[in-house]
């Protein structure tokens, strides 16, 4: 093939993949709040967290617990565009930090949809929630007990200065 054929190719393959939208990255505000997942000796443990890229929210919203779990693409089918990212929610406090968790997704994204793989749920399950790329970034999400949601987790209060000796 010549060489100017080859090149040609190349830029075309090029403006094609840039028109597709390449991966985008998210920051999401993430922390635990003990009791985190706590076990029979009500001590807090740490959680894995799933986190799906969609299209759009409806299937995730209409999907189990179980079904998100064990079977993810088939519950979500056309909304999911790629696999979860996955992390670690490790308890802490309202003083601790929060962490921000960098995710890649498709550029198409839209929505976030996500699973707290605690080892059981309270009488109301809310291991789920579901919310915009805008609403990730602006609120992010908090984990206590046995459930997820989405809030602003408030930065970690700053010591007061400690006032200089008179002299």
């Amino acid at each position: 093939m010549p060489r100017a054929v080859l090149l040609s190719l190349t830029a075309l393959l090029a403006m094609l993949l840039t028109a597709c939208g390449g991966p985008r990255a998210v920051t999401l505000p993430v922390r635990g709040v003990s009791p985190l997942n706590p076990n029979e000796a009500k001590e807090s443990t740490p959680v894995n967290v799933r986190v799906w890229p969609l299209a759009g929210a409806d299937r995730f919203k209409a999907a189990t617990v179980d079904q998100l779990w064990t079977d993810a693409k088939t519950a979500l089918g056309a909304e999911l565009l790629a696999d979860p990212s996955t992390f670690t929610v490790f308890p802490g406090g309202d003083s601790d930090p929060v962490v921000e968790q960098r995710l890649e997704v498709p550029d198409s994204t839209a929505f976030l949809g996500v699973l707290a793989m605690y080892q059981r749920s309270d009488a109301v399950d809310q291991r789920t929630a579901v919310l915009s790329i805008e609403e990730a970034e602006e609120h992010g999400l908090v984990f206590s007990g046995f459930a997820v949601r989405v809030a602003k987790p408030e930065p970690a209060p700053t010591a007061a200065p400690t006032p200089a000796p008179a002299p």
